[in-house]
Order: C-alpha cells, then structure tokens, then sequence
C-alpha cells in the first residue's frame, strides 16, 4: 500500500462513541444531503460543548480503533480550533485568529490517543487528513480514485474530496 496503512482506516466508529461519530457527521460546511453543517453555522464549539461528553478511551487496544479515533478527534479539534477563522472570513472575508484552548472533551481523549501513538495531540494534514482519511466503495475493489471517499470532510464538496482522494490513489 506504499504510504497508506496496511488495513484500510476504519469509517465508522464503534457505538460507544457514537456522540463523536454524530459531530463528526454534522461537521461539513456542505453536507452530503445538501444542507449545511456546523462549521458553516458557527455552532460548532457550542454543540460540542452540549452533545459530546468526555469518553474514556483508556480501554481501546485495537490499531485500527486507535488511529480512527485519532483522526476524529484530531479533525474535531482542528475544527473547533479554526472556527472563528472560518465565521470571520465568511462575515467579512478576513480571517481572525483562531481559539488557543481545547475543551477538557477534546483535549483529554486526544492526548491520551497521541500518547498511545507515540505522536503530537494535533492534526497532521498528510497523515491524518488524507493517508487515514479514505474508505473503499467496494471492499472488495483494488485501490482506485473511483472506488474512494472520504470518510471526514471540512468543506463537504467535490473538490476537497478529488484534492484528498488524487492523493491516496496516486
């Protein structure tokens, strides 16, 4: 698989950590079903602040677990981080700075998942934005950029998913 992971990144997490997987889904400026998402309401901090709890993720032993809840939780914190960036450029089409704080919710489980990695408790775009970011359309179909999708997305459109994919099937 060259630089990618061995096993293909797990697209869905587990129920247990359903409330995160939910965010997750609710995230894209552009959802899949065409309506907007958290980071284009400026919701984002509010809603995390309301709907995910602390998740003990001391008991999580698999790999592939490890780094999907790495990738999410990396992804959120990115979010959460570059909200008001986002929110200013839209209102007035200058960035603002971004927050400087993570909530104990996001920052607890994401440095003990960097720990457990042996990384840094942030989001490294080549790595977890793309090489952990895809899911096969058909499992049982060779790696390709039309048997591809992201499994997390910012902006939600075509672009952002053709930029990451050209990438992972290349």
């Amino acid at each position: 698989n060259g630089f990618l992971p061995r096993i293909d990144p797990l697209a869905h997490l587990p129920s247990k950590f359903s409330a995160l997987e939910k965010l997750l889904n609710e995230l894209p400026c552009n959802k899949a079903d065409g309506t907007t998402g958290l980071m284009s309401s400026g919701q984002l901090a509010e809603t995390i602040a309301k709907e995910l709890p602390l998740l003990d993720i001391t008991d999580v032993k698999d790999p592939g677990l490890t780094w999907a809840l790495f990738r999410d939780y990396s992804f959120l914190a990115s979010c959460y981080l570059l909200e008001p960036c986002v929110m200013s450029y839209r209102k007035t089409g200058k960035y603002s700075h971004g927050k400087t704080v993570l909530p104990k919710n996001l920052a607890v489980p994401l440095w003990s998942l960097a720990q457990k990695l042996n990384t840094h408790p942030f989001m490294e775009n080549e790595l977890y934005y793309t090489l952990y970011n895809w899911t096969r359309k058909d499992p049982s179909a060779p790696l390709s950029p039309e048997n591809l999708k992201l499994i997390r997305r910012y902006e939600g459109g075509a672009s952002e998913q053709d930029f990451i994919l050209s990438e992972v099937a290349a």
